[in-house]
């Protein structure tokens, strides 16, 4: 039997590389052959030189176009380098020079060993991860393989994608032909989550993907919820059409919110979280160069406060705040105020749209947007109630909400709970950005995102953290940076002094009840004060109305005088006011003296003190009975020849910080005046040499008591 003759496979002669080692090999031996060839043909060795640059641009073309690494394509680029300096050395001083070519060899040997941890494969495109994998990797078949497993979609993963704060991961991915969705997907994430053995309050989030036939997984590993996000404490001014960081998602990804264009409304339960998500708003509406924000509190204003306080204390010279009202009263005068701005802007400022060629009219400094904050919402908001004020401050809301996006004006509402009898269902329809915080009632969530809600309450972690959405991004779990007092206080200077002014068309729409806002908001903020007479002209609750009574004809200013001491009174001026505003009913509508149990003192007894006239010091004669805090500033602003200074300069001429100069005046009744005036072409506030005069006749006629404090302090 003849033998069987084996036909030999036929020697392959080509260059091509078949691996690392024989592309070392080759790269070497081409090297030195081009050196030789070079040298024997006594080749310049400039040339040589100036071949090698055309080979370093055709790596990086090469490499560009592979999408290589960053680390790869520097690492080809020194390559080439190398192997055209080695063939310069060599053409000039010989190829055959022993260590010339030791070197070479050197150089080719650790090229090739090196090359694999350079090799990686084209580089991370898109979102900006720190590592790309191929489906070819072992957790990318793990996740193909548990869908099919849990979701019977055999899908197939792209990209895998580590998020940087090493908190878990994001797997792109394509469905299958056939009709397969996302939300079939999305049904099974609990159960993807189980299937995979996440720790509690992790998940697994279906997203859109690249194109209808695609999604994204986002997947979490460590329950970034239950850490502490801290604030990011920017304090320049930008402007209000940019989105505005509130916090993170679960992998870390800002939440941003356009309070411009968006209604926000933010639900949540006593110590969830709430306050904070409300001062961060507040925050990053007063931090814009082209808006106002004014807060409306049913419940005696406590979420102003923290805002309020530099501008209480004199370390502003106004509020960080535009208008703050704590009562039904001052907040039915701010919500009719919005509803009135809305309506005049549609007129006085349409030619703005139009010359822009906007859809939205363009706020600025000159016109600025202005942000409601309305917290305890359900006061006001619930549809049940019966109170007319605070239904019509529920109907004016509900307007600003309907016709304020064009206009600039919008709201931001919190209530405690997220149920049909505290919020109406058209405030809740209107809002575009939904900010539901930790709760013990889940369907609380359903009423404020829609009875559609793929999350849980496991998926949150207490204090902080709650669900968000808006119009440009899914429901999803979110945790609201860490806003702190020291912060706000921080932040409410910087607003202070670098917010804009209302329009002019604003102010005048707002008229007195907008022009004397100031003073009912230090009144009603300053706890030593009452609060002062309602503006006339502002609606009241139904019933029967006290300011019916035919008012004093206007005359001298009038001292109301109260027992008990002087450090429980109000404001002697602002007492005053308000008797003339309401008669004699004045006494009733006010408790003055609520730690006695004496009737109240009637607009009778009311006393005449002479007020100041010409020379404002010559009807007090010597001023040594006076305290000498009043004496001073008296004697510095007769020496100044004015009756008007600064706070600074009165401060200054008595040596003393100006923080202290306010609280010893505000001892005796003397405030600085609401309005700034320009002495010396600044516009600042300070007092008033009559205010002075008027706190000196109290004090000499009785009707005024010196604390110890301010008695006992000397220069």
């Amino acid at each position: 039997m003849a033998a069987t003759k084996q036909q030999r496979p036929p020697a392959d002669w080509s260059l091509e590389t078949r691996g690392n080692v024989s592309a070392t090999a080759t790269g070497m031996l081409a090297v030195a052959a081009g050196a030789v060839a070079a040298h024997t043909f006594q080749v310049e060795p400039e040339w040589i030189a100036l071949g090698a640059l055309p080979a370093v641009l055709g790596s990086i073309v090469r490499s560009t176009r592979k999408a290589a690494t960053t680390p790869a394509l520097l690492f080809r680029m020194l390559r080439v380098i190398g192997a055209g300096g080695w063939a310069t050395y060599a053409v000039a001083t010989g190829p055959w020079d022993r260590y010339t070519l030791l070197a070479l060899g050197i150089a080719g040997v650790s090229s090739g060993a090196l090359a694999p941890l350079f090799e990686t494969g084209p580089r991370a495109t898109g979102h900006s991860r720190a590592l790309v994998l191929r489906r070819t990797t072992r957790l990318a078949q793990d996740w193909e393989a548990r869908i099919l497993r849990v979701a019977k979609l055999a899908v197939r993963i792209e990209e895998v994608s580590y998020w940087d704060t090493g908190a878990g991961f994001t797997l792109y991915g394509v469905l299958p032909l056939g009709g397969a969705t996302r939300a079939q997907l999305a049904a099974h994430s609990d159960s993807l989550a189980a299937d995979a053995r996440l720790p509690d309050g992790c998940t697994v989030e279906v997203t859109k993907g690249r194109h209808r036939g695609g999604f994204t997984l986002h997947v979490s590993t460590v329950n970034r919820l239950t850490e502490d996000i801290a604030w990011p404490e920017d304090l320049q001014m930008r402007p209000i059409t940019e989105p505005k960081q509130l916090g993170e998602h679960r992998d870390s990804t800002p939440v941003l919110v356009n309070l411009r264009q968006a209604c926000v409304i933010v639900t949540g339960q006593t110590g969830s979280g709430k306050t904070t998500t409300l001062n961060g708003l507040i925050w990053r509406g007063g931090m814009c160069p082209d808006s106002l924000v004014t807060i409306m509190d049913m419940n005696g204003g406590g979420l102003a406060h923290a805002w309020l306080r530099t501008w209480l204390e004199g370390v502003t010279d106004r509020p960080a705040i535009d208008w703050a009202a704590g009562d039904p009263e001052e907040g039915l005068a701010l919500s009719q105020w919005l509803v009135d701005v809305c309506h005049d802007r549609k007129t006085t400022y349409a030619h703005l749209k139009i010359d822009a060629d906007l859809t939205l009219q363009p706020v600025s400094a000159d016109v600025p947007a202005i942000i409601c904050v309305v917290d305890e919402g359900g006061e006001v908001l619930s549809p049940t109630t019966r109170d007319p004020v605070k239904a019509k401050i529920r109907d004016n809301l509900e307007e600003v909400q309907r016709i304020g996006r064009d206009v600039g004006v919008r709201l931001i509402i919190a209530s405690l709970r997220a149920t049909q009898d505290m919020v109406a269902a058209n405030i809740v329809k209107q809002s575009t950005v939904r900010i539901g915080m930790f709760v013990q009632d889940e369907a609380e969530l359903n009423y404020l995102f829609g009875w559609r809600l793929p999350y849980g309450l496991e998926d949150l972690h207490g204090p902080g953290t709650g669900f968000v959405q808006t119009l440009e991004t899914p429901l999803r779990p979110w945790k609201a940076g860490n806003v702190k007092p020291s912060m706000i206080r921080r932040a409410a200077i910087h607003i202070a002094n670098h917010r804009t002014d209302l329009d002019a068309a604003g102010v005048a729409v707002g008229g007195r009840v907008y022009a004397e806002r100031l003073e009912r908001m230090r009144a009603r903020f300053t706890v030593e004060t009452a609060v002062p007479a309602v503006p006339a002209g502002l609606p009241v609750p139904a019933g029967p109305d006290p300011r019916t009574a035919p008012a004093p004809q206007d005359g001298p200013r009038r001292l109301v005088v109260l027992r008990g001491g002087a450090a429980d009174w109000p404001d002697p001026a602002e007492i005053a006011a308000a008797a003339r505003a309401a008669g004699p009913s004045f006494a009733g509508r006010y408790n003055l003296e609520p730690d006695r149990q004496d009737p109240p003192l009637r607009a009778e007894q009311v006393q005449t003190l002479p007020a100041p006239a010409g020379d404002p010091l010559a009807s007090l004669g010597n001023l040594q009975d006076l305290p000498p805090v009043l004496r001073l500033s008296l004697n510095a602003m007769d020496d100044a020849d004015d009756v008007r200074m600064h706070s600074e300069d009165l401060a200054a001429a008595l040596g003393l910080p100006k923080r202290e100069l306010g609280l010893l005046l505000r001892e005796i009744g003397v405030r600085p005046l609401s309005a700034p005036f320009e002495r010396n072409g600044r516009p600042r506030r300070g007092y008033d040499i009559r205010d002075l005069h008027l706190a000196a006749l109290r004090i000499r006629e009785g009707l005024q008591d010196v604390p110890q404090a301010v008695a006992q302090w000397s220069a």
